[in-house]
């Protein structure tokens, strides 16, 4: 071939890759892509292993306070070591009072409540039953204690020690707890609440649902125990609940308004009389005591 000829070639052909050296890059970059493509299959498959049992355990979370009860309570009767020999101690408005159970565990009663206790426990629970507020001061024990309430709300514990009010003409069932743990369990809708220290739940009547409040006031919810009339800001509607178990007393709203009002104040030893004062002063509601009854408003 013309030499002219086979250089103009040769420059033509200068401008392409080398073949050899075009199939080595090409090998090169498939190996690299395959062994990064199978990271990170691997990885979506780690994680999608992963994934699944994380999600379980936070839904187990969620929800395992609000589980569904099946198992049953176990009654007064069943905790009792003899089933005929139960204990009533009942404690008129105006009065406070201790009672022991049978396992030296100590329970304040306020006025107007009553607690069914057997004389003896059995071996398996600790069973008792309350209307009305109590501060329990629970002895720990292997055999967990039930405090079953008129509400069909029941309080399981071992040892520990809270406040619980669940009058019959109060619009809401109330815990405190001040130390341990708790298990709420609702019968009304077979829900379990698990509470922790320093928590009160309050459960509404109308609405039966678990409602928290962290670190709550703990002197406006125990002080009764050691003689103490307290209120913090407390709707007019539930002082004058309290008045009326407190001084055995009835009391008559005439102005149903007064009744949005909030009253703050602490009493130890004051009458009747000086805490309605106080009241009127504080909140400018007229009253007036006729035929031993306390009438608010004009």
């Amino acid at each position: 071939m013309d030499k002219k000829v086979s250089d103009k070639l040769d420059h033509i052909f200068s401008g392409f890759p080398d073949t050899d050296a075009s199939e080595h890059s090409m090998k090169e970059f498939h190996r690299r892509y395959a062994k990064r493509r199978n990271f990170v299959t691997f990885f979506s498959r780690a994680a999608a292993i992963l994934i699944v049992p994380l999600l379980g355990l936070l839904t187990f979370q969620h929800f395992s306070s609000r589980s569904p009860q099946t198992q049953p309570l176990p009654t007064l009767a069943d905790a009792s070591a003899h089933a005929h020999s139960i204990i009533e101690y009942t404690v008129v408005p105006g009065v406070r009072g201790r009672v022991v159970l049978p396992d030296s565990s100590e329970v304040w009663l306020n006025s107007g409540s009553s607690l069914r206790v057997p004389a003896v426990f059995g071996d398996a629970s600790r069973v008792v039953e309350l209307e009305g507020e109590a501060f329990f001061d629970v002895r720990n024990d292997q055999r967990p204690l039930y405090v079953r309430t008129n509400r069909n709300i029941t309080v399981r514990v071992a040892g520990t020690r809270f406040n619980l009010s669940t009058y019959a003409n109060d619009e809401h069932f109330r815990l405190h707890l001040l130390c341990g743990k708790v298990k709420l369990i609702n019968e009304n809708n077979n829900t379990t609440f698990k509470m922790l220290s320093n928590q009160k739940v309050s459960i509404a009547d109308a609405e039966q649902a678990f409602n928290i409040v962290e670190n709550p006031n703990e002197r406006a919810n125990t002080a009764w125990k050691m003689g103490y009339l307290v209120f913090c800001a407390t709707p007019l509607s539930e002082v004058i609940r309290r008045l009326e178990r407190w001084y055995g007393v009835n009391v008559v709203v005439n102005s149903p308004r007064i009744l949005q009002e909030r009253f703050t104040a602490e009493f130890q030893s004051e009458s009747l009389t000086q805490v309605l004062d106080f009241l009127k002063i504080t909140s400018g509601i007229c009253y007036r005591i006729l035929n031993g009854k306390v009438i608010l408003g004009d």
